[in-house]
């Protein structure tokens, strides 16, 4: 499995790194994998599509609610998700403490409505 993000969908958040280094960033609070065809049927994901959820962390946002590793995140504030980067510009045009409603596929195929309070992503140590 190896992680991957396109330079199109984290130059806006680099740039603003640099330009305000301590400016609080949204944060979801989830590691995730860019759903395919491939992905599909090597998981038995029950979708061809998304943003499958492989890592949560602990005490983060997302670790609040009903999100799982194993599900498939396909919407993100009213937007679609087809992917990692997807889901990263979409946490990233939102502020902390945002309140938003993801659809989550899980394992079993039933689609959730779940809402997330974004928090601020942890600076480096």
């Amino acid at each position: 499995m190896g992680f991957s993000i396109a330079i199109d969908a984290v130059k806006p958040i680099i740039d603003q790194a640099i330009e305000h280094p301590e400016a609080p960033v949204a944060y979801i609070g989830v590691s995730t994998e860019t759903v395919d065809a491939g992905i599909a049927a090597q998981f038995a994901l029950p979708v061809d599509h998304g943003a499958l959820v492989v890592a949560i962390s602990p005490g983060g946002p997302a670790s609040k609610t009903s999100i799982q590793v194993g599900d498939v995140i396909v919407e993100f504030a009213g937007k679609p998700i087809n992917s990692s980067d997807d889901l990263g510009t979409a946490v990233a045009a939102k502020k902390p403490n945002d309140r938003v409603k993801l659809v989550v596929v899980k394992a079993g195929g039933s689609r959730v409505t779940v809402t997330v309070t974004l928090g601020v992503r942890p600076l480096p140590t």
